[in-house]
């Protein structure tokens, strides 16, 4: 029999450019899905599970910086692309902010 595991949060699909990869500019990184308990990374930079993740992005048409630390719980190459990685999330304390960003990009609202 399958167990099915439930979301603690809704996931809402972003297209949000990172500024900053644990402290570093990375302009090829970014953030492809979002919810207030973790995100989906594209980026260029190899990591490792259980590694600590400090991200910078902009939310919002003001352009808001939000700093979002977390932990690498998966990561896989992607297939369309050579030499970039998907990287699974969880952060360390739930965003609800975040939920209000992915409702606004998910369902058009400003």
């Amino acid at each position: 029999m399958t167990e099915w595991k439930v979301r603690r949060a809704p996931r809402y699909p972003v297209a949000l450019e990172v500024k900053e990869l644990n402290g570093n500019q990375e302009p090829e990184s970014y953030l492809q899905d979002i919810s207030a308990y973790g995100a989906l990374l594209e980026t260029p930079i190899l990591m490792l599970p259980d590694d600590a993740i400090t991200i910078l992005v902009c939310l919002g048409e003001e352009g808001e910086e939000c700093t979002l630390k977390g932990v690498v719980v998966w990561i896989r190459s992607t297939l369309y692309k050579e030499n970039r990685f998907l990287i699974g999330i969880n952060f360390l304390e739930p965003n609800l902010q975040l939920e209000e960003v992915g409702e606004k990009f998910f369902f058009g609202q400003s």
